[in-house]
């Protein structure tokens, strides 16, 4: 059991990792220069694959947190895994709501008021892709020796 549970520690970031770079930092700027797609269409597709996104990575979570009540593989790697869990949750509870009533009030034509929260989403993105990096990373070097 060991042995499944290192591997899902050293895979496990790195395929996050995948996700929130295609997504986060490809796609999602990319999706408003495609011919024919609205301001509101475009926040729409947003907020679907976000919130797809998001339970996806609970659940990446979720794995991670499993593999280490299997194989605890060190405090290092455990801090970097809870500050990772700690920006998700403040995505889930604070900053994704608060975008999701921000598009939901775009899409109806309603005038918007300057906020933090997508600079805010910008630099948790950029600070979980960090820690995601640090934590593959410091993992697979662990389990080389």
């Amino acid at each position: 059991m060991a042995y499944i549970a290192q591997a899902l520690q050293v895979a496990l970031p790195f395929l996050w990792l995948g996700l929130l770079l295609g997504i986060s930092f490809l796609e999602t700027p990319l999706k408003f220069r495609a011919p024919g797609i609205t301001q509101a269409l475009g926040l729409g597709i947003g907020r679907l694959v976000f919130t797809a996104l998001n339970r996806i990575e609970i659940l990446l979570a979720v794995l991670l947190i499993g593999s280490y009540a299997l194989h605890f593989p060190s405090l290092l790697l455990a801090l970097l895994l809870a500050l990772i869990i700690i920006l998700v949750l403040y995505q889930s509870m604070s900053l994704r709501p608060a975008l999701n009533r921000r598009a939901e009030q775009a899409i109806a034509g309603n005038p918007l008021p300057t906020t933090y929260y997508h600079k805010a989403f910008i630099l948790v993105e950029s600070l979980k892709a960090l820690l995601l990096l640090a934590l593959g990373w410091l993992t697979l070097l662990a389990y080389m020796k």
